[in-house]
């Protein structure tokens, strides 16, 4: 999909707000059906994944982090990213921030419904020559809970 910039020289923020708003969804859908294979390419080529003290810089780490995690074995989450506050800085830069519940176990469902964490996102967004945004970044920032012995699997 290509973005088009109305001529008026106003920058479309619904439209731009809607395509950031389906990229989280998808990078929510690559962790929870298909364990992440897929999400390191919704990043810049040197983008960051920044989560608590872990920091993985360029698709390639991201994609270990990933392929480190499948190899655990089975894990069912569900990714459910609310609050939404987007800040366009120009036609191809945004900033934006979530707040996700995360509800994971390892094994098969059903499991047990109760949250594992609740993060604040903090991501800056850019836009690539395709047309499609991407993570130029993403902060996560637990603030109820404990995710520290996922974490601590990466180190």
């Amino acid at each position: 999909m290509t973005v088009m910039w109305p001529t008026n020289g106003a920058l479309d923020v619904t439209r731009i707000r809607h395509e950031i708003e389906s990229l989280n969804a998808r990078f929510a859908w690559l962790i929870d059906h298909a364990a992440g294979d897929g999400a390191p390419d919704l990043f810049t080529e040197d983008g960051v994944y920044a989560l608590d003290a872990l920091q993985l810089n360029g698709r390639d780490q991201i994609r270990a982090f990933y392929e480190l995690r499948r190899a655990q074995g089975l894990r069912t989450s569900r990714h459910v990213f609310t609050n939404f506050s987007l800040r366009v800085e120009a036609p191809n830069r945004a900033v934006g921030t979530w707040v996700l519940t995360l509800y994971a176990r390892d094994g098969a469902p059903p499991l047990p419904a109760t949250p594992l964490a609740i993060m604040d996102y903090e991501d800056a967004y850019e836009l690539a020559a395709d047309g499609q945004w991407q993570f130029a970044r993403r902060s996560v920032r637990v603030v109820f809970g404990v995710v520290q012995d996922l974490l601590a699997r990466y180190r």
